[in-house]
């Protein structure tokens, strides 16, 4: 009769350690995929708000850069004004041509005016993102 062969209790025991060993190996790369990718969705996140807040600032210095124009076509429109107030600075021809000047100015303050409201509202919905 054949004998049977009985394993060795410390192969078993081995056995055991290399079969919780690999399960932990497995678990161990399975957790550092998941790290990477969560460490790749979290810098794209990063990404978006440094680009979002990148487009506000330049939104707000476009803003700021309409609101100097119109604070220039102001203040030349307001000297023209006091220019054209003086009853005897101006006659004719040029008093004509100082007056269609402060219409355009005033024209552009309110076209620089509208516009910039415009950009606010694009810088507050960028920062808001």
């Amino acid at each position: 009769m054949a004998e049977v062969e009985l394993p060795n209790p410390e192969e078993l025991h081995e056995r055991g350690e290399k079969t919780w060993s690999r399960r932990v190996a497995l678990m161990t790369a399975v957790y550092a995929v998941a790290l990477a990718i969560a460490s790749l969705g979290g810098n794209n996140a990063m990404k978006e708000m440094l680009l979002a807040q990148q487009q506000s600032s330049d939104q707000w210095a476009f803003y700021q850069a309409k609101v100097i124009r119109e604070h220039q076509y102001r203040g030349q429109k307001l000297l023209l004004e006091a220019q054209l107030a003086e009853p005897s600075a101006l006659k004719g021809a040029e008093r004509a041509k100082f007056e269609a000047l402060a219409g355009r100015f005033a024209e552009e303050e309110k076209r620089y005016n509208a516009e910039k409201k415009d950009i606010e509202k694009d810088a507050k919905k960028l920062e808001a993102c």
